[in-house]
């Protein structure tokens, strides 16, 4: 596992723990929590999805890499389930530009899990 070694990134999580510990809006310090992972992991792209209490949607997708409209596009679609139409028609932007969104994001997030499979939950180290 590469980045997660090492002095400098001990440095690195514990600077992250003391900026989470003096910002208390949840939005913020899930943000610093994702882009410090990113970070750790040496990866240019990050997500973190949280689930509500019921534990069966998500209640916030946190993303590093990913331009807010990228972002916007796949959470309506993959965690509110909008077609692609509907999410066009929603953000009254053309169809097309909707899926490209949505291809560039799903690219970038693939290739950050792709980058460090060990280090997603459910991950099998024998792959």
């Amino acid at each position: 596992m590469r980045g997660l070694a090492g002095p400098q990134s001990l440095r690195q999580l514990l600077a992250a723990v003391q900026s989470l510990s003096s910002d208390l809006d949840l939005d913020n310090m899930l943000q610093r929590i994702t882009q410090s992972a990113t970070d750790l992991a040496e990866a240019r792209y990050g997500a973190l999805g949280v689930l509500d209490p019921t534990g069966t949607r998500l209640a916030r997708f946190i993303t590093v890499g990913l331009n807010d409209e990228q972002r916007q596009a796949i959470e309506l679609a993959y965690f509110y389930g909008l077609t692609h139409s509907q999410i066009a028609d929603f953000l009254g932007e053309p169809l097309g530009t909707i899926k490209t969104r949505i291809r560039l994001g799903m690219q970038k997030l693939r290739e950050a899990w792709l980058a460090e499979p060990a280090m997603h939950p459910n991950s099998d180290d024998s792959t």
